[in-house]
């Protein structure tokens, strides 16, 4: 082989790689360029629906509001409901103690007993009248 046909093959090879290089290039450049246009699409996107953020915002917002407001009105309803179990427990004290009162003035009842208890019975709560009611023995008492 003579030496202008090494050199045109070599001139070859090199034109070739030259071209594998451009091309490959051009490849990459297309890509970035694929690659930066999706990215502004996403952002485009993303600003588009950052308008809704203010909106949920402003509703999360007014859920912490009614969510503390139930929060005060559970609390408040639950100190009602102390209040009225500690005026429950008095009147029921007052209740007993009227009994045990009755029981040391009828000496019928002996208080001095080891099985002595005054006679609570639990009351109706929708019976506030003091009529005589019939009790499982026939007999009759005051409500």
């Amino acid at each position: 082989m003579s030496a202008a046909a090494l050199l045109l093959i070599l001139l070859l090879f090199v034109i070739i790689v030259a071209v594998v290089v451009v091309v490959a290039l051009m490849l990459t450049r297309r890509q970035e360029q694929q690659r930066t246009d999706r990215a502004r699409g996403l952002r485009q996107e993303a600003t588009a629906g950052a308008a809704a953020i203010p909106e949920a915002q402003v509703r999360a917002r007014e859920a912490e509001v009614e969510a503390e407001r139930a929060r005060l009105e559970a609390q408040r309803a639950e100190e009602t409901a102390a209040q009225a179990q500690q005026g429950l427990s008095a009147e029921e004290a007052t209740y007993e103690d009227r009994v045990r009162e009755a029981d040391r003035l009828d000496p019928s009842v002996d208080q001095q007993a080891d099985d002595y208890a005054p006679e609570t019975t639990e009351i109706d709560p929708g019976r506030t009248s003091t009529e005589p009611t019939q009790d499982d023995q026939g007999g009759s008492h005051r409500a």
